[in-house]
């Protein structure tokens, strides 16, 4: 959403990226981790979340997954975020490919 020339995409990112997600697991929460270790990467610390996963989906472009399970006060909630300088990488509808594309190798794993 930072990106500059990313508010086109950014209604594609919520529904088809971080909504997948959020659709594809918060019912099947334990299912994630396993999910996520089959991919390239692995768990990072330091975030408040139930799940916080650093993936390398290209050289030189780590993203990481941010997911809070609903609890009785919120709802379910999901973050997919890319480095600063991804931007300078990929064009903003290659990076919500990648992001789409990452989301397809979760679910279908």
């Amino acid at each position: 959403r930072n990106f500059p020339d990313a508010a086109p995409l950014t209604g594609f990112f919520g529904e088809r990226v971080e909504g997948a997600l959020l659709r594809a697991f918060h019912q099947q929460f334990f299912q994630m981790a396993p999910a996520c270790a089959r991919l390239p990467g692995g768990p990072e610390a330091g975030f408040p979340y139930d799940l916080a996963w650093r993936f390398q989906v290209l050289p030189h472009l780590p993203v990481l997954l941010l997911f809070n399970q609903a609890d009785e006060e919120l709802p379910p909630a999901c973050s997919l975020l890319f480095q600063q300088q991804a931007g300078v990488l990929l064009d903003m509808e290659c990076l919500a490919m990648t992001g789409e594309l990452l989301v397809s190798a979760l679910v279908l794993s």
